[in-house]
């Protein structure tokens, strides 16, 4: 599956200086007041003059019985959502206390240069201002009251550029310590377990829409396992996302089977194992933005 987006509807969207909190809520049709919610924090800021913009949906959680686990997770969120990877906004770190504005005016100062330097070049100038803008989403793979997986979909543009740039990553964490989960907590890692990996991920490739068209197997077996593989743990499936990347502004990911994960003996943890046997759910969308 290729997921394409445009830089349209994210710039449909000015920056202001608010805290909007929204909870989301997913109805299941079992204990659903015994699980925890995950709602959604909603984050915007620029610069001074608008130069440097951000807005981010980050997520956090309530309705775990231990209100330190609770906060230990809702840190875990926002610190994964305010540390931007490099090289999106250098100047920048949001991993602070809540409601701390960071100092977007060292962004705009270094905008502020990078267009002087354009201009003295000749750069045409229709473009306007030298400019960057990152925001951030999310969606919810699974939720339970001993295992938490969620999806972020990161979105960075920059004037002048030939196109944006997105970069996806999952978290995994146990809600019954608040420790989050690395691939090597949820997958056995080995060679062996590596090579039966892979040769699902390849299975999944070869069925998906237009995998002939972008040669999707062939890129995929060309290059290393992925070490950074990026699941999302749903009932019954993992979608595995950022597999590799095929262009700037899209990227592969993949569903594969729970039932196939477990016969292959490639998953490590139980928790994970638990939420995999479960039925899947018709109107679950596994994370589809």
């Amino acid at each position: 599956m290729v997921d394409r987006r445009g830089l349209g509807k994210w710039m449909a969207r000015p920056p202001s200086n608010r805290w909007g909190v929204t909870t989301i809520v997913a109805s299941l049709l079992v204990f659903a007041s015994a699980l925890p919610i995950v709602g959604s924090v909603h984050f915007l800021d620029s610069s001074p003059h608008g130069w440097c913009s951000v807005d981010i949906r980050f997520p956090q959680v309530t309705g775990l019985a231990s209100a330190s686990i609770e906060s230990k997770i809702n840190g875990e969120f926002r610190k994964r959502y305010f540390d931007f990877p490099a090289p999106y906004f250098p100047d920048l770190s949001f991993a602070r206390a809540p409601n701390v504005h960071p100092p977007m005016e060292r962004c705009e100062h270094r905008m502020a240069a990078l267009d002087a330097q354009l201009k003295s070049n000749g750069y045409p100038t229709q473009f306007g201002h030298a400019s960057v803008l990152v925001s951030t989403m999310f969606r919810v793979g699974f939720r339970g009251r001993s295992f938490i997986s969620v999806v972020g979909d990161g979105f960075y543009a920059a004037t002048p550029s030939a196109h944006p740039n997105d970069f996806r990553w999952t978290q995994n964490l146990d809600a019954s310590t608040g420790k989050s989960l690395a691939f090597g907590d949820l997958f056995f890692t080995d060679a062996a377990h590596k090579r039966r990996l892979h040769d699902l991920i390849e299975q999944s490739l070869r069925a998906a829409p237009y995998a002939k068209q972008y040669g999707l197997v062939e890129s995929y077996d060309a290059g290393d396992f992925p070490g950074d593989l990026q699941p999302l743990v749903c009932a019954g499936r993992v979608r595995f996302f950022d597999i590799f990347d095929v262009h700037a502004v899209a990227s592969v990911t993949t569903f594969v089977s729970g039932m196939d994960l477990i016969a292959g003996g490639v998953v490590k943890s139980r928790a994970v194992i638990a939420v995999l046997e479960q039925p899947r759910r018709a109107s679950d969308t596994c994370g589809q933005f």
